[in-house]
């Protein structure tokens, strides 16, 4: 005789809410090596290569080293680009 529906998926709800639980996974900040466009320039008194390097930026990070979530939380830009 089969189980009753309930207890024959059970274990399947409990596998799927511990498959759920996994632990976040922190991303790394990567920095750019170089920077093209040809949609001209935006500001003539502003390099192409200022969009790349941490120019304006409140606080530094470490290529491949600073977590992407905590910085992009508390980094500020000094820069105006709208």
């Amino acid at each position: 005789m089969a189980a009753p529906p309930a207890q024959r998926y059970r274990h399947t709800g409990e596998l799927l809410t511990t498959g759920l639980a996994l632990p976040a996974r922190a991303l790394t900040m990567l920095q750019p090596a170089s920077v093209s466009t040809d949609a001209g320039q935006f500001n003539p008194n502003t390099p192409i290569g200022n969009l790349i390097d941490q120019s304006g930026l409140s606080a530094p990070y470490t290529s491949g080293v600073t977590s992407f979530n905590s910085y992009t939380s508390t980094t500020t830009s000094a820069n105006s680009y709208v």
